[in-house]
């Protein structure tokens, strides 16, 4: 059987092809072909074409410009990129070109609808995360290891925002931000591996991993003489949305959405029903916090006059406080106080909690029910305190 001619193996045979729009193909198995199309000035482009033996139907990929380097020759690259994308489509890869950021694309449709907060936050993320990144354009059956470890070093070294906002904390970006952010591209991935777009995870299944030990325990407590110190050195009307937190285990953006008909003034009871959301997307079923006497007062005050629809705590203007403003007021206070300097909003949560774990006997599953949160997350970060109450309480057994 006479050697198949292949006239675009050398770049000497491709300089003296003629220019025209169809190919030159070389046939490098049964259904599976790679060209190159002469552009008559420049370097041309390089092409995959292949029909599949049960169907007939036939796919086309733009492998692009590819340039000779020292390892090959530019024929051996677009065979050898040609071959990858063959071997997935034997194995069931949709043979539509698809992009990084398509697949990104088409997780945040996959997670709610148009009007979900979950989508919402998917899209916020694709924009700051991937869209502007140059692995937004990377076609996933070429994705390697190496562009995602360069994206992943390139997100690790961004400017650290408060929250999501445009300002910038000149501190590093914590372990526990990178894995949130991680989680967009991973999804996307292996959403994509779901479908059958690409067919292994090996480019992303070690880059893409989780850091370790990054949910510890955060470093601010502060002492209920700490917090009176807080308060005392808030602006009027932050004073009364920092007393909140400091007398409950309240999230700050759960205390900021409180209105004065969550608030039971006949029983004394504060209903939470607007929390975290789940994972899926929901919110938390709203529980009820019954209020000792002085608490319950606090509230009866800062309800007085007020509709039932109006929030309880709000900013001097009216608005409802948000996680930028708050962040702002509470440093300046922190500071005012002469108080750590990583002291937060959230530091007065986790302070009320380690309290309520750490002096008093209520049951963790009780604890949780109150913080609205998991009896595991409970264990997990307050655990500790209640081993070193254990061991404080064996002394007394000693010899």
């Amino acid at each position: 059987m006479a050697r198949q001619s292949n006239p675009i193996e050398s770049k000497t045979k491709r300089q003296k092809l003629a220019p025209r729009r169809e190919p030159y193909w070389y046939r490098l198995s049964a259904g599976c072909h790679v060209g190159y199309r002469s552009l008559g000035e420049g370097e041309g482009t390089w092409i995959a074409k292949f029909r599949d033996a049960g169907t007939g139907e036939r796919s086309i990929r733009s492998l692009g410009t590819i340039l000779d380097i020292d390892t090959g020759t530019a024929f051996d690259v677009a065979r050898k990129q040609a071959q990858q994308w063959f071997d997935e489509l034997t194995k069931g890869v949709d043979p539509e070109p698809r992009t990084v950021l398509d697949a990104c694309r088409a997780y945040a449709k996959s997670v709610g609808d148009e009007t979900s907060a979950r989508r919402r936050r998917a899209q916020q993320d694709i924009a700051r995360l991937i869209e502007h990144d140059p692995i937004a354009s990377i076609e996933l059956f070429k994705l390697q290891k190496a562009h995602v470890e360069a994206w992943r070093g390139r997100m690790k070294a961004a400017p650290n925002r408060i929250g999501r906002s445009q300002r910038i904390n000149d501190k590093p970006r914590a372990p526990a931000t990178v894995n949130r952010d991680l989680v967009l591209l991973r999804a996307a991935l292996n959403l994509a591996r779901l479908k059958g777009q690409v067919a292994t995870d090996i480019a992303w299944r070690v880059p893409l991993a989780p850091l370790e030990n990054a949910q510890g325990t955060r470093e601010v407590v502060l002492t209920r003489e700490q917090r009176l110190a807080l308060i005392e050195a808030s602006a009027p009307a932050l004073m009364p949305f920092i007393k909140a937190l400091s007398t409950l285990p309240l999230r700050p953006g759960a205390a900021a959405a409180l209105t004065v008909g969550d608030f039971d003034s006949q029983d004394g009871a504060l209903i939470v029903r607007i929390d975290k959301r789940k994972k899926n997307g929901d919110l938390p079923k709203p529980r009820r916090i019954p209020l000792p006497v002085t608490v319950a007062a606090f509230y009866r005050e800062q309800c007085r006059s007020k509709l039932p629809t109006a929030l309880i705590f709000t900013q001097a203007d009216g608005r409802a406080w948000n996680r930028n403003d708050w962040s702002i007021a509470v440093r300046q206070a922190a500071r005012e106080a002469g108080l750590p300097s990583g002291t937060t909003a959230y530091s007065l949560r986790h302070s009320t909690i380690t309290d309520l774990v750490a002096k008093n006997q209520l049951p963790l599953l009780t604890i949780a029910q109150l913080a609205g949160t998991s009896v595991r997350m409970i264990e997990a970060t307050y655990g500790h305190l209640r081993s070193d109450a254990a061991k404080e309480g064996l002394e007394v057994l000693a010899m």
